[in-house]
């Protein structure tokens, strides 16, 4: 207890004395917590939420305070993850956070404690550090590529990052001029490296399609090998032959969006269920569109479910206004499927699958292609052709 006395006087004589009490220990508690509310607003103005990093209002204060001569030397590093919105559409916005996070921990990690590390924006970071060099700034550059790639196998996602950086020896204006110079060089680096980004996304979405559907990893060097042998035996180009090869492995990569319980549930779907498994076609166009390498078979990808008499979705086309290399995928995808074990589907006989196939065709599939499908998983001896390939590729694509 905390007692307090006061006297009251009238005429230099006491006529009163008042007593105050209060309770320390409430008091204290009190105190503290409001200390520790107005410790955290302070942390949270100066940090980022998510990371935990200091963010763009500390860093352009800490800019500020070092935008002087005598502070100088200063080095600013910029590191940018690579198509991290690609990844927030594919896999959602946790699995970006994800991404965030972990190279949020690779920088804590490598940099030193007079280091300011902040997170300036969605996927951009930046550092500043007192003091040094040309050649410490490229040292610790490559120890976060170095991290970065250690740390791939801790992570669910690959984590890539694109860097730049300068040093203020007081050639420029100020730090905010500083600031652009590394950002500019970051971006180059980006630009250089985004053909090996691309590829090794590609790579994952294969890794995650075949983790999701087992039928891709078993099937598809078998899928590839169908495809192609129909793909050249109606002309079509090289180049597109690649395409074909890739639509092959990759036509169902959207279902890396379609819920577990939809995908790998045992009973048939219901109309809501069947409705979500439908949109894997509109989310493998929307993964492709967004990757150069994969961006000429994002049609393709979109198209075949399309059916030959136009019952098929997403758009319900008809005919030859079916991509090609969709409308041959169809076809190899349909044969194959009816020969596996899936949770909506018991494994039939080649035979059987033959049937189905010469069933489909007129109504599912391209006629013409299902003719020449068939001589092929057939092996008829001495089927020739007798069109040349050029003419034979213009005719299937209705060119």
């Amino acid at each position: 207890m905390e007692v307090n006395f006061s006297k009251l006087t009238k005429n230099q004589l006491i006529n009163e004395l008042i007593e105050m009490q209060r309770r320390i220990t409430e008091l204290k508690k009190s105190e503290t917590k409001r200390k520790q509310a107005e410790a955290r607003i302070k942390y949270l103005s100066f940090h980022d939420s998510l990371t935990g990093l200091y963010n763009r209002a500390y860093f352009e204060e800490e800019m500020e305070r070092l935008s002087t001569i005598r502070k100088y030397p200063v080095g600013i590093i910029m590191a940018d993850i690579d198509n991290l919105k690609f990844v927030n559409d594919t896999f959602g916005h946790a699995k970006g956070d994800e991404l965030l996070k972990h190279l949020a921990n690779v920088l804590s990690s490598v940099f030193r404690k007079e280091d300011a590390v902040a997170r300036i924006g969605g996927d951009e970071f930046a550092v500043i550090l007192p003091n040094v060099d040309e050649k410490t700034a490229q040292s610790f550059c490559k120890r976060i590529a170095d991290a970065c790639e250690d740390s791939k196998q801790e992570s669910s996602l690959k984590l890539s990052v694109s860097m730049g950086y300068t040093i203020q020896y007081g050639q420029y204006r100020d730090m905010q001029e500083a600031l652009k110079v590394a950002d500019d060089h970051m971006y180059k680096n980006k630009s250089i490296k985004s053909t090996t980004v691309q590829n090794r996304i590609i790579d994952y979405l294969m890794i995650m399609l075949a983790e999701r559907d087992p039928h891709t990893k078993k099937y598809g060097e078998e899928l590839q090998s169908l495809a192609v042998s129909l793909g050249m035996d109606i002309g079509i180009t090289d180049h597109r032959l690649k395409d074909l090869k890739l639509l092959a492995l990759l036509h169902d990569i959207g279902k890396v969006g379609i819920p577990d319980a939809i995908l790998y549930k045992p009973d048939k779907l219901s109309s809501g269920e069947w409705e979500t498994m439908k949109r894997h076609c509109e989310i493998g166009y929307r993964i492709a569109k967004n990757i150069p390498e994969l961006a000429p078979i994002a049609e393709d990808i979109l198209s075949h479910h399309e059916w030959w008499n136009g019952k098929g979705y997403p758009r319900g086309l008809k005919g030859e206004k079916i991509p090609i290399l969709a409308r041959i995928v169809s076809i190899i995808d349909a044969y194959n499927t009816i020969q596996s074990n899936r949770p909506y589907n018991r494994v039939r006989s080649k035979e059987k699958a033959i049937k189905e196939i010469k069933k489909g065709a007129g109504t599912q599939f391209d006629p013409k292609l299902v003719e020449r499908f068939l001589k092929i998983v057939q092996g008829r001896q001495g089927y020739k052709s007798t069109q040349k390939p050029v003419e034979k590729f213009l005719n299937a694509a209705n060119l």
